[in-house]
């Protein structure tokens, strides 16, 4: 039996969620179909002895009044249903082969601080923040929608800028304290991916008081109340095209759904193993499969033991010697720390979550298994792994280990296995400075009903995720979604 709607959207993770809300909002009955259990997609949660984990999105920037990511709830529809904690003062503590920082929010704030840390290069701090300003302020809704950024800011590597402007390897170093949130790459980001990122974070920092999942059952419920459905085990497998358009799309279990337009939220290599039509020609084939993939992370989740561990508000940036950029130390003795203020109970942390960055290559010679079935040996790498960090940060920390009462790991191989992005990856699509405009992805593609939407066509994050969604549900309006 057919089922029709006005757009049906593959994939139910954030991308998906925002576009689903988006659409309904203006009218359109839509239907999510998402292959797995849960919702979220790389933000899905997962719980253990009764504490709820986020796998991804821990915090996000650009949410105080008027800055585009607060901006943005409201177009959705739901800045006022999201319940937010804004970290104040010091958001994060930056910790560079055993030099301390601390970094504020507050742009002010931010450059006062690290004047004070290197008085003798207030200049180049001033001409950095002149720059990421710039950048930064210039991302507001009506620019997008009018395509007004600057082309030398995308084809700038951010660290050949920040190389231009001091030697000092200190500040340099500093200066990408939080690269490990965009798969930050000496080789290959650029100044524009940068400065938004930074200075989205930089403009103010937050994340969800109870989690990802209020986000997410924030963004189903607005989809449901408004006609749509979102659907669970629906797997998409094809997509059936006529000419130039497509029909509907089959699940795994038979069951077909029709629509005006369909939405793949999916990573682009697979919206395209999913229609062998030839409105998508093998040279637009054959250069996304030739992208490469950004890094993938492993993560540990620690249940901490009752009353054993001080919450902090603090994100911790932790890198044990002075290469910080992803593609120089591979994860290796560099990773991010943060206590969820969703485990806070008084002044001690529930829980705790680290993320760090992993090369595909560590686990690749199990690609083919599944989780549940993976061998002891891949158990023993992910401990020696979680042992690892363990002694980094009980330098820290002092007895850190003895205050952990469980914890639980996941690698680039689980991502794959729950999300079905190729290689674990992380952040999607890696977009090169170098070859920017070969490594962009539109939204629209050769058919004239199937759109593009995720962390690889944009950029990733909350903000990078949004701002794509707003795009590609524009096209389907044929008008700029805040009208």
């Amino acid at each position: 039996m057919k089922k029709t709607f006005d757009t049906v959207i593959i994939g139910a993770g954030l991308s998906g969620l925002l576009c689903g809300t988006l659409l309904s909002k203006k009218g359109q009955r839509v239907c999510l179909l998402e292959k797995n259990n849960n919702i979220g997609g790389a933000i899905q949660t997962f719980t253990r002895k009764g504490v709820t984990f986020d796998t991804g999105m821990h915090f996000f920037g650009s949410v105080g009044k008027g800055q585009i990511q607060r901006e943005i709830f409201k177009i959705i529809g739901i800045d006022e249903k999201v319940d937010l904690i804004e970290k104040k003062g010091t958001a994060f503590n930056v910790i560079i082969n055993d030099k301390e920082y601390e970094i504020p929010t507050g742009f002010d704030n931010f450059q006062k601080k690290l004047v004070e840390y290197f008085p003798k290069e207030k200049h180049s701090v001033e001409l950095y923040l002149k720059r990421i300003k710039s950048i930064y302020n210039n991302l507001t809704i009506e620019n997008l929608y009018k395509g007004i950024v600057n082309k030398t800011d995308l084809e700038t590597g951010a660290f050949e800028f920040i190389k231009s402007i001091t030697d000092n390897i200190d500040l340099q170093n500093l200066l990408v304290f939080n690269n490990s949130l965009y798969a930050g790459d000496k080789e290959t980001t650029s100044l524009y991916m940068h400065a938004v990122i930074t200075g989205s974070y930089i403009s103010s920092t937050a994340e969800f008081k109870e989690g990802t999942k209020s986000f997410t059952d924030v963004l189903k419920n607005e989809i449901i109340q408004r006609s749509g459905v979102v659907l669970t085990t629906k797997e998409v497998v094809r997509l059936e095209t006529v000419k130039d358009i497509i029909t509907s799309c089959i699940c795994s279990d038979g069951s077909e759904y029709t629509a005006e337009n369909f939405i793949s939220s999916l990573h682009p290599s697979l919206t395209l193993s999913l229609t062998d039509s030839n409105c998508l020609k093998s040279i637009y084939r054959k250069r996304i499969l030739g992208l490469n993939n950004s890094a993938g992370s492993f993560l540990v989740y620690i249940i901490m033991k009752d009353s054993a561990f001080k919450y902090n508000s603090s994100i911790f940036f932790i890198n044990n010697s002075d290469k910080v950029w992803s593609s120089e130390n591979k994860g290796k003795g560099s990773f991010t720390m943060y206590t969820p203020y969703s485990g806070k109970s008084g002044e001690y942390a529930g829980f705790v979550e680290i993320v760090r960055s992993m090369d595909y290559e560590e686990v690749k010679n199990l690609k083919n298994t599944r989780s549940k079935l993976r061998s002891e040996e891949y158990k023993q790498f992910k401990k020696d792994k979680a042992e690892d960090i363990f002694e980094i940060i009980s330098k820290i920390y002092p007895n850190f280990k003895d205050k952990i009462e469980e914890y639980y790991t996941s690698t680039p191989l689980t991502y794959n296995d729950y999300t079905g992005i190729p290689e674990g990856s992380m952040y999607g699509i890696v977009k090169s400075y170098k070859t920017f405009f070969e490594s962009s992805i539109s939204v629209r593609t050769k058919i004239k009903n199937l759109f593009l939407t995720g962390q690889s066509i944009n950029f990733h994050g909350m903000l990078g995720v949004s701002i794509t969604s707003l795009l590609t549900c524009s096209l389907l309006t044929g008008a700029e979604i805040y009208d």
